[in-house]
């Protein structure tokens, strides 16, 4: 498994795997508003993607704030099975920000998603009193 930034030539399969990702946590819980995503140019952030193969896998989108770095979302494709992406993912984002000075890691996770409640817990995040987007909560991750 390979993890890079995300490219220009990334973009389309990065929408797909986002769009894929939106339908599915709109059948649980109808509260998650899908939005317009910044992939490629951002000035405060950077969007690394899993490969495998030469085939993408999965992304983590992020965004560097003062003490903390922000997981907006991460997404796996749906259909193939990648063992240890999701971890890889975040581990690269959690030695990045270590490096750089910040404090914590926040994870905007859906309510009512259990298994990624419990991918985020079993790497020791715990809630954040933090504001979250409805249908979704902050869980931190200490550095």
């Amino acid at each position: 498994m390979r993890i890079r930034l995300a490219l220009e030539a990334d973009v389309p399969m990065l929408q797909h795997l986002y769009t894929e990702r939106m339908a599915l946590l709109l059948q649980s819980d109808r509260r998650i508003a899908s939005e317009a995503v910044e992939w490629a140019g951002r000035r405060s952030g950077a969007v690394w993607v899993g490969e495998m193969d030469g085939r993408v896998g999965g992304y983590i989108s992020v965004w560097q704030r003062p003490g903390a770095w922000l997981i907006d979302h991460m997404a796996l494709d749906a259909h193939t099975y990648f063992p240890g992406l999701a971890r890889g993912l975040v581990s690269e984002v959690r030695n990045l920000a270590q490096n750089s000075g910040a404090e914590s890691l926040l994870a905007c996770v859906p309510q009512r998603h259990p298994v990624e409640q419990a991918f985020w817990r079993a790497l020791g995040a715990k809630l954040s009193d933090r504001e979250a987007p409805a249908g979704c909560e902050w869980m931190q991750l200490q550095l």
